[in-house]
């Protein structure tokens, strides 16, 4: 196996941070419950409550599973990181669009916390695998490359 070119190396770090960004800008998908939100609870007769509940469930999942993701994406790497946000924000929010146009029913609202959840795990390991993928590719300046 030969080692990539001077040139090779710099698109490859180039292609990195722009997938980084676009990770980085769809970890932010839990903000947009107040988007959608409204029209979920009138859909499914939710209480102020059971849709603060729903909402704040995926603040809980991102924030509570900062740790962990820390851990696998040092042990594991972006890339396990990366398919585990992928699959996990398309079930959540599939999860989220079958129950609205009624799909799967009438669910609890518990159960739309745990779709809510699913979404802050799915955002966290995104952003995770952004910082970590930043950080490996940009060892000279860190502080810059993150902050992008």
């Amino acid at each position: 196996m030969t080692l990539p070119t001077r040139s090779q190396r710099y698109w490859l770090r180039t292609l990195s941070m722009l997938g980084a960004c676009s990770a980085t800008t769809t970890s932010g998908t839990i903000y947009l419950f107040s988007t959608y939100g409204p029209a979920l609870s009138r859909r499914l007769h939710l209480t102020s409550t059971q849709a603060n509940v729903a909402a704040i469930s995926a603040n809980y999942g991102q924030l509570l599973s900062g740790p962990f993701f820390g851990w696998a994406a040092d042990t594991l790497g972006p890339q396990v990181l990366s398919g585990f946000a992928a699959v996990g924000s398309f079930a959540a929010f599939s999860a989220l669009a079958y129950t609205y146009e009624g799909s799967l029913g009438m669910p609890s609202w518990l159960l739309l916390a745990g779709y809510m959840v699913l979404v802050g795990l799915a955002s966290q390991s995104a952003n995770m695998a952004a910082v970590t993928t930043t950080t490996k590719n940009f060892k000279q300046n860190r502080g810059s490359a993150v902050s992008l």
